[in-house]
């Protein structure tokens, strides 16, 4: 009987030494449940953590297309901004050179409205003195027609004279030769 108890304590110590395993075996297991649950939440969390990450990335990819869009326009502006730099220089230079020519000829006008004068006042002074120089041969030549004038009636006085005396010197000749033959 003594190796039957011998053999029962045994098994009963195996049987308490597998319980004691199995034990550790369960509670190995629970904590392992527990340590994937508690994993399972971060991947979840993690998860969502990656997610904001991808949509922050989007936001930046976005950004950055604006922002080169920006840097172009930018560029573009800036090369229009210049081309109409040049183009401001252009018209001010051509600005420039119109007012020189401008002031040129509005010093040539004035000068033009001082000949013009002078040639004016001395058109005036000429036809002044023309117009006396008319006058004077007006007049003389108005003395010498009264002068003809004077002669003519003169002289037709003087024929008229002439020919009284013609007409007195014609009868006085028939009367003479009257008397001679008679």
């Amino acid at each position: 009987g003594e190796v039957e108890g011998e053999r029962l304590t045994g098994v009963i110590r195996d049987f308490e030494t597998e319980r004691k395993t199995w034990t550790a075996l369960h509670q190995s297991f629970m904590e392992a449940k527990m340590l994937v649950e508690t994993l399972t939440g971060k991947l979840a969390l993690s998860d969502e953590i990656v997610a904001g990450h991808l949509k922050t990335i989007d936001m930046l990819r976005a950004e950055k297309l604006q922002w080169d869009m920006l840097q172009q326009n930018y560029i573009a502006a800036k090369a229009d901004l210049t081309k109409m730099s040049e183009e401001k220089f252009v018209v001010v230079t051509h600005l420039s050179v119109a007012v020189e020519k401008i002031t040129a000829l509005d010093r040539e006008k004035v000068e033009l409205i001082g000949t013009l004068t002078t040639v004016s006042k001395e058109q005036e002074k000429l036809h002044n003195e023309n117009a006396l120089q008319r006058k004077k041969e007006t007049a003389e030549f108005q003395k010498k027609f009264d002068d003809l004038q004077a002669q003519v009636l003169k002289l037709s006085e003087n024929n008229t004279l002439l020919s009284a005396d013609k007409i007195r010197y014609d009868q006085l000749q028939r009367d003479y030769e009257k008397l001679k033959s008679s």
